[in-house]
């Protein structure tokens, strides 16, 4: 194994590890391992589930370190080089640093933290408690410690060069309380979890953490770019309000406003108080009642929570024996379903994508409102009144989504398909594209065509008819060529993205060349009437051909 330079580091505190009676060699070996999972563990914000070259000895923990330094940068030139108070300024960077200091932990760390395989598997062996305490204590101190520097270190350097040693030394010492603030949080999250459901609950929570962030990293901006005005941090004088003893960020701060901008008002002594007693009190709890608690709590984890309700069960039945012809077919239909429900690393990679079907239409209409002026006239007058064509975007972002059907962490299970009576694959390729409509497809775009009716009325009907027709179309065409395995068979990690190029070059064309027809007739009843019932014949069509499968036709 590779011998990390942080080791070299923690190697100066060996006598200090042995005087606490800790087997310190043994203690350094886990500690080495325990690295090197770290840089072979994909972070969600740096595209989970990628395929990966094991040939190439890549340490993904500093790739996520970069790509968190390279954030803190525009963070940084955004906030800290205005000609705004330091403490708003600060504020904004130790805000958004905690909010994914704590993200990061919850959705990526959380391997670590919940590990109870280790501790089962180590402590047998003559290694005693406090020496793996030790080992766990010492991966969690320096993996939280790179992230907090690594979204510091560039505000750090531009804030010392513009605001001098006094800022260094603030933020540098700060640093290291949001590390101990954030493990406290994190575990309390955990704990409070725990206590009130199993670790099946706890690894979902998880799991939507690590959705959330994906959503963010690769969409965030977007929002922001709509929805904050940086001008309004333009502003040179702070502003106190009550409200602001909640923000934990506040807190942080309040230094900066009490010896570099010279504020002495009432609310800025409470913020300094907080940030001295309050992480004081934290860590307290943290390590009196949370600590006992929570390695208890752990063994939760091996529960399983995975049992599928009665209720469901029977919706499922009720909607297969409409929309399915045989039993392989109902059957794949309900196991379709059952894995997108119960699949964490499938959600990973979809959820994302949904989200942003549902949002991206929006960002195109969503107007900046004036005073005085009215929020649905104006969405109404974006795109010239036709701004529910956007949904086009919705149409393309949910074709991708029946590529990843052929994805699965149980793919070694696989070999249930060959082994059952199946003359050909046809039906489960059929079963399950009929469950990823109604589980995750057609469901969206209901919902994204209410938002749409609501705005602009019942008028626009045959256009969302006709889009559907376009949807149900390209789904069945990406599906036919991006698909050649049967589902749920291949490995996330060997997964290769490539072979998609094609399948999304073609709907992607196909998808304007609709989108231009839909332009060109769009103020024509009638022509729309003819494109529609067009559609509906090319999805028949379509339907009929895409399932005439044979097994040497199965990669």
């Amino acid at each position: 194994m590779k011998d990390f330079k942080i080791l070299k580091l923690v190697d100066l505190f060996k006598t200090f590890y042995e005087k606490a009676g800790v087997d310190y060699n043994i203690m350094r070996k886990i500690l080495q391992l325990k690295l090197t999972m770290d840089g072979r563990r994909v972070s969600s914000v740096m595209g989970k589930n990628k395929k990966q070259d094991e040939t190439k000895d890549k340490n993904n923990y500093l790739m996520l370190l970069a790509f968190n330094m390279f954030i803190s940068f525009f963070i940084a030139m955004a906030t800290i080089i205005r000609n705004i108070p330091v403490m708003m300024a600060t504020n904004i960077v130790i805000g958004i640093t905690l909010f994914m200091l704590v993200s990061l932990m919850i959705s990526d760390f959380s391997a670590v933290l919940l590990d109870v395989k280790e501790k089962n598997i180590l402590l047998p062996k003559p290694i005693s408690n406090k020496t793996f305490n030790a080992a766990k204590v010492t991966h969690i101190f320096l993996y939280l410690m790179g992230l907090s520097v690594s979204f510091s270190v560039i505000p750090l350097v531009i804030g010392t060069i513009r605001y001098g040693i006094v800022f260094f030394l603030i933020l540098f010492i700060e640093i290291f309380i949001m590390a101990a603030v954030v493990i406290a949080l994190t575990a309390m999250v955990y704990t409070i979890v725990l206590n009130f459901f199993d670790g099946e609950k706890l690894k979902d929570i998880i799991n939507y953490f690590q959705i959330f962030l994906a959503f963010i990293f690769a969409f965030g901006y977007q929002f922001m770019n709509r929805i904050f005005d940086i001008g309004i941090i333009s502003r040179t004088e702070y502003v106190a309000k009550p409200w602001h003893v909640l923000l934990p960020s506040m807190w942080f701060s309040a230094p900066f406003g009490f010896f570099m901008d010279g504020y002495k008002q009432p609310i800025i002594f409470v913020l300094l108080i907080l940030l001295i007693v309050a992480p004081v009190i934290l860590i307290i709890f943290y390590l009196k009642i949370v600590v006992p608690y929570f390695e208890k709590s752990l063994q939760k984890l091996n529960d399983n929570g995975n049992s599928i309700s009665r209720g469901k069960n029977k919706r499922q039945d009720f909607i297969a024996n409409i929309i399915c012809v045989d039993n392989i077919e109902k059957a794949m239909f309900k196991f379709t379903q059952n894995m997108i429900d119960s699949e964490r690393s499938l959600k990973l990679k979809i959820y994302p994508s949904l989200a942003m079907a549902v949002f991206m239409p929006l960002f195109f209409i969503f107007p900046r409102i004036e005073k005085g002026q009215n929020f649905i006239t104006s969405i109404r007058g974006s795109m010239g009144g036709y701004s529910h064509l956007s949904m086009y975007c919705t149409i393309l972002l949910l074709c991708f989504c029946t590529a990843f059907i052929s994805n699965s962490d149980s793919y070694k299970g696989a070999w249930i398909y060959k082994a059952l009576p199946i003359e050909t694959p046809g039906a489960l390729f059929k079963g399950a594209i009929k469950a990823t409509l109604c589980k995750l497809i057609i469901p969206l775009y209901i919902v994204e065509s209410i938002i749409f009716l609501l705005i602009n009325g019942v008028t626009i009907s045959l256009d969302i008819v006709i889009m559907f027709f376009v949807l149900i179309f390209l789904a069945l065409l990406y599906f036919k060529l991006a698909n050649k395995t049967l589902p749920f068979t291949v490995k996330f990690a060997t997964s290769d993205s490539g072979k998609l190029l094609l399948p999304s070059l073609v709907t992607l064309l196909l998808l304007g060349i609709f989108f231009g027809i839909h332009i060109v007739i769009k103020g024509n009843i009638l022509y729309r009437l003819i494109y529609a019932v067009i559609l509906l014949g090319a999805d028949v069509v379509v339907w009929n051909i895409s399932f005439n499968i044979k097994w040497k036709d199965v990669e």
